[in-house]
């Protein structure tokens, strides 16, 4: 994985849960000045693939495949609700009780795909929320209140980061596309 590039699976949550998680990016930019918190849209990290097997002109249907292969190993019905903000390696999640969800796919995809860990941040089972840039006596004094939040519906999604300045800052110039997206159903045991 280059340092300036990679490519992170993720759940992505609808408009609503989206909407309330932006609002809490938000926040914490204007409470704490952190530009990490919304360098990224709202989203929760399954890990990062290597860059050779996410899609390209040529290779879309090996991604669709991959995203397709993940959205079938989380058993239906599945929810999401969230939790409480929580620092994991040094950033800052609103962690969720997804059930056996977010597991069932992280393991999906480390077993589809060749992983290219560590990313730019690292996989859990929470919105990131970023603050990597925080300092730490200033971690400990953060204090905002979570949105309540609660939804069966969130898409798979491949994005491709790239930051010209490196990974270790990567909020002070991110670029971010979407490479594929699958909706996340789940599937249904009889």
């Amino acid at each position: 994985m280059q340092a300036d590039r990679c490519v992170c699976a993720a759940l992505c949550a609808p408009g609503s849960v989206e909407a309330e998680v932006g609002r809490l990016q938000a926040r914490i930019f204007e409470q704490y000045g952190l530009a990490s918190a919304q360098a990224l849209p709202p989203l929760v990290p399954l890990g990062f693939i290597e860059d050779e097997l996410a899609p390209n002109p040529g290779r879309r249907s090996g991604a669709r495949a991959l995203l397709d292969g993940v959205q079938r190993s989380v058993r239906a019905p599945w929810q999401m609700s969230g939790g409480s903000l929580e620092w994991h390696e040094g950033y800052l999640f609103l962690t969720l009780d997804t059930g056996q969800a977010w597991t069932q796919a992280r393991e999906s995809l480390r077993a589809l795909a060749h992983m290219a860990e560590p990313g730019f941040f690292p996989a859990a089972e929470g919105f990131f929320l970023g603050c990597g840039d925080a300092p730490v006596e200033q971690r400990s004094s953060m204090r905002l209140e979570t949105p309540r939040i609660s939804t069966s519906s969130a898409t798979i999604t491949l994005l491709r980061l790239s930051a010209p300045s490196g990974a270790a800052e990567f909020w002070r110039e991110v670029y971010w596309e979407i490479l594929e997206e699958r909706p996340l159903r789940g599937r249904r045991e009889t």
